[in-house]
Formats: structure tokens, sequence, C-alpha cells
């Protein structure tokens, strides 16, 4: 029997039916899993109702795991690299066709270089220009006629981009792969909008998820904790050395379910239902989304607008706090299945 969500609390709250907590995702629904794996044993008297998870044995995934984790190491270092190309690149031509008069002040930031200077940046019209040069540099070395002064001096940057794209996508190959293999990967190719691809960098960034004491730990390892009341990454003003080591906040690792999560809403995390639907047309997690951004828009009051498109609108502290949630709901989902696959 397919398990929805309830108007309001049970996605509103936070809180969780038995069936909600021991499911398995089928297409858009969340359906009771089978207790293959749920070690019988009667709840205590004082339990909220959730049944432990059996124990976990990490070795038969063993060289899967690390063979991923691998991988992505690997793939992210070819990335690092790719990037600092493309970087270089547009240094050197605006090298080649900037001077003095076409910097400016950078108002955007209070920082100061190590000579304590303002940092300054390019106006909008050479930043165009530059811009403009190397789209025209890019068609002629495409074209095979690199003639330009341009075209010739970024030539071997374009090179070395393509070398490392291809490499790049080598990795993917691989971690895709790889990843297929894993049991979990069932309950994930039903989940629509979660790639083989943000599913492989999870697995690369945290490892094997099953050997978490919690889901609350994988939440933690992926930058979506609060500690102290405080955000993870976010500690406050005058925070200690330590307290940013305990915080563990990594940016990188930060973004790997971060960019999981707008896919299974949709649109880049832009996805919105129609304004006041019943949600009858969305996947699961897109209710979720929206029954949350519901929820803290009366919250916080901050009523939801009519698009233009008769979307709902959110505000954007709204939207940011759904988003959030639909993530940490996902990854608890993916720890779960995990368990029992």
């Amino acid at each position: 029997m397919a398990w929805t969500p309830a108007a309001g609390s049970p996605i509103a709250d936070g809180q969780h039916t038995p069936a909600a907590r021991s499911g398995n995702a089928i297409g858009n629904q969340f359906t009771p899993a089978t207790v293959r794996s749920q070690p019988t044993v009667a709840a205590p008297e004082w339990a909220s109702g959730h049944v432990p998870l059996a124990p976990y044995n990490p070795e038969p995934l063993a060289d899967i795991i690390d063979e991923i984790v691998n991988l992505h190491r690997r793939r992210q270092a070819v990335i690092r690299a790719k990037t600092k190309v493309i970087l270089m690149m547009k240094a050197e031509v605006r090298s080649l066709l900037c001077r003095e008069s076409d910097f400016e002040e950078d108002k955007t930031t209070d920082r100061k270089t190590a000579y304590g200077k303002t940092p300054r940046k390019l106006t909008k019209a050479a930043q165009k220009r530059v811009d403009d040069a190397i789209k025209e540099a890019l068609a002629e070395i495409a074209a095979g006629m690199p003639v330009g002064l341009v075209a010739s001096t970024i030539q071997s940057y374009v090179q070395s981009e393509e070398m490392f794209e291809s490499q790049q996508d080598a990795y993917k190959k691989q971690l895709v792969k790889h990843a297929k293999r894993l049991p979990v990967y069932e309950w994930v190719k039903g989940v629509p909008g979660f790639g083989d691809v943000s599913f492989a960098t999870i697995v690369g960034e945290c490892g094997d998820v099953g050997t978490y004491k919690s889901v609350s730990a994988v939440w933690k390892r992926l930058g979506l904790a609060v500690i102290n009341g405080r955000r993870q990454g976010n500690p406050g003003e005058g925070a200690t050395a330590q307290v940013w080591i305990d915080h563990g906040y990594n940016r990188a690792r930060r973004s790997v379910s971060y960019v999981a999560r707008e896919h299974v809403i949709g649109g880049m995390g832009k996805w919105r239902p129609e304004y006041g639907s019943n949600l009858g047309d969305a996947t699961y997690y897109q209710r979720v989304y929206a029954e949350r951004a519901r929820y803290e828009a009366a919250k916080l009051g901050m009523p939801i607008e009519r698009s233009d498109k008769g979307k709902e609108s959110y505000k954007k502290h709204v939207a940011m706090r759904a988003h959030r949630y639909v993530e940490k709901r996902l990854l608890k989902h993916l720890y779960l299945e995990w368990r029992r696959a």
C-alpha cells in the first residue's frame, strides 16, 4: 500500500509514521519495505515505535567502495586542474588586451590584498571585450584556423582543457559503472531526478554509507548538521579554531548532496507547483518540498505569492529551508535503504 504524506503534519512538522520510517521508494511513492533485514526483537516499552536496523557488515562492499572513493578523488583532481587551466587562459587574455585604465575598485568586498590595498576588477566594458575575444578565438580554433593573436595565445590552454575534459569523462563512466554494482542502486534508480553521477559522488565523499552510526552522522559528513544551535559551517563571530574544527565543514563536499537535492526537486531546485495545487502530479520529493515550503511560509510569516506563470512563489529564506529539508530527507532514505539492501 503506497505511503503518501498526510495533509499537513507528517511533512510539515517532521514527524514520521512507522511506515514512513521503514519505507522503500518506488517511483514517486514511498512504500513499506520488506522486513528481510530487520531483527526480530520486541521494541522496549519506552520506544517511540521505530524498529532498530539489523547489524551491518561492510566487508562485501569494501572493494567496490574503495574503488569508487579512489575514482572520485581522481576525478575531482582533474576537475580542479581543468578549472585552473581555464582561469589561467582568461588571465592571459586579460593581460594581453587590458591596461591599467580597464580596472576599477572592487566595491563588492571589504577584503584587502597582501599589500593592504583594495582589490580591483575589470570594468564591465573591459570584461565584455575579453569575453568576446575569447569567444571569437575559440571559434577560430574549432574551425582549425587560429590566425588571430588571442587564438594563437590560448590554443595550448584549449588543448589542455580538452585533455582534462576527456579524462574527467572517463573517470565519470568508471564511477557510475562501479556505483551500479551497489545493492542500494536498485532504490536509487527508482527516485526521479537522483542521477547516477550524483549518487556516485555522494558515495565518493562519504564512503560506505552503511557504516555511519546514524543518518545524523551522514548529514554532518555532508555539511548539513546543526551544532550548538548553529548551522554547520557558520559557527558565528569570534569562533575559535577548535570550534571551526568541530564543525568539520568542507565546501566541496557540501556541494555534492546540494546538487543532488536540486535534481530530485527539479529544474535545478527551481521547480514550483501550480498555485494552490494539491500536488497530485508531483513526485514524492517534490511533494515534500512544496509541503515543507508551505509550512515554513506560514511559520515565518512570509506568505506564498502567485507568480506571473501561475506558480507558487516563495521567499528565498522559505525556499532554502525547504530545500535543506528535502536534502536531509533524501539522505535519510538513502541511509535506510543502504542498510536494508
